[in-house]
């Protein structure tokens, strides 16, 4: 036990920049989870004939297209790209917040 408490010893000083660390980690790992979404998109309403949902719907009228396989293909086109660069983004930030983070505890 004496060993964690020199740990957190260490840690205690920056606990809020590792507070906001975590919640960085938390929101990369929710983006990592939607990453399946729109190939979902894809293989329901592209490929497959299911009906567009009512939120699809509003995403293609407030785009400004229309409502067949091609505008839905798009949309899953530009949902995939949108979600690998800010997913991307997130773990490069907190890939370098916690090498940052760590060196100052050292």
């Amino acid at each position: 036990m004496q060993r964690y408490r020199t740990i957190l010893r260490y840690a205690r000083p920056h606990w809020p920049s590792l507070t906001l660390l975590f919640g960085l980690t938390m929101a990369a790992a929710a983006l990592t989870a939607l990453q399946p979404w729109p190939l979902k998109l894809l293989a329901d309403h592209v490929l497959g004939e299911v009906p567009t949902q009512p939120a699809v719907d509003w995403l293609l009228r407030t785009l400004s297209l229309g409502s067949g396989p091609q505008s839905v293909l798009w949309v899953v086109v530009l949902g995939v790209l949108a979600l690998f660069a800010s997913s991307s983004l997130l773990d490069a930030i907190v890939t370098w917040g916690w090498t940052y983070a760590g060196r100052r505890m050292v």
